[in-house]
């Protein structure tokens, strides 16, 4: 994966977390349809990829730093999860209910944000009590005030750096005192961020169907200017003018002065001598012909 820290000390750009928020989800809100659970909702299985574009910089956002630093330059960034079905296939036999892994992803959901907040790696471990039948109530208490000074801590740094929005889904997720939210919940509670993200997403098409489109429009202009090339300058003629200053490969000849190919001329081109003493106009068929026509003679 891409690294995602900017520098120590430098908390992330909340655009950033917001972006990687959503894009996470909607991967769950998919998985949760369907009856199923994630379970993977670790930092070692969250993929960072950059989103396709001409160049890094280009596809880059210019996104403002936090608490007066300067601004950072951040890709757009795509959030995958890695290693579905495996902890299914490792844990057949021990399977928990549905209810109780869907509820182990919103914790860990959340864990993943407070992590990208913190800068801190924070599991669902941290905050929830494991094996309590195992250890004596004494143990139980200080890991529960362990966990719930942990947690105050992490919840003041997030809410001095980042937003309230952000801080309250936040809490929400992974407070062990209350049920987390079910994905729907958390879905409608950021409409505003996921339009955000869907117009960012929509910008970054653009910017790809620009490019591809310049790259195409590069390729057709230069296959033009070489078919020309073959017509106009023929080798075999040596200095001899005559052959591209009369009859249909003047007119071709003229058109390749034009310089760049204008797509279907419906209304016509209007081409001049460079001493702009004769004009004439013509339609793309016209020029068509002329070239049929003059390659037919070469061959």
């Amino acid at each position: 994966g891409l690294p995602l820290n900017p520098g120590p000390g430098v908390p992330l750009p909340e655009s950033l977390i917001w972006s990687c928020f959503t894009q996470l989800v909607s991967a769950i809100s998919v998985i949760h349809r369907s009856k199923l659970a994630v379970r993977t909702l670790q930092l070692n299985h969250i993929l960072v990829t950059r989103d396709g574009g001409p160049s890094a910089t280009s596809s880059s956002s210019y996104i403002s730093g936090m608490n007066g630093n300067s601004g950072l330059l951040f890709p757009k960034l795509r959030f995958r999860i890695n290693c579905l079905g495996i902890v299914d296939i490792l844990e057949y036999e021990t399977r928990k209910s549905l209810d109780d892994l869907q509820m182990e992803d919103m914790r860990s959901l959340g864990c993943l944000i407070l992590s990208m907040t913190t800068g801190t790696e924070v599991t669902i471990n941290d905050i929830t009590l494991r094996n309590i039948n195992s250890i004596s109530p004494s143990q139980e208490h200080q890991q529960q005030q362990r966990a719930m000074g942990m947690l105050n801590h992490y919840s003041d740094f997030v809410r001095q750096h980042y937003s309230r929005e952000l801080h309250s889904l936040m809490e929400t997720l992974v407070n062990p005192n209350v049920v987390p939210p079910v994905i729907e919940d958390v879905a409608r509670s950021m409409t505003t961020r996921i339009m955000e993200e869907l117009d960012g997403a929509h910008s970054c098409m653009d910017g790809m169907n620009g490019a591809l489109a310049g790259l195409y429009e590069s390729g057709r202009a230069l296959r033009l200017m070489l078919k020309l090339a073959f017509v106009n300058e023929r080798p075999e003629f040596g200095i001899d003018k005559n052959w591209s200053e009369s009859g249909d490969c003047y007119i071709l000849k003229l058109f390749r002065d034009f310089g760049e190919c204008c797509g279907v001329l419906v209304t016509g081109l209007e081409l001049c001598e460079r001493d702009s003493l004769l004009k004439s106009t013509l339609c793309e068929f016209c020029l068509d012909h002329y070239f049929l026509n003059t390659f037919k003679q070469q061959c």
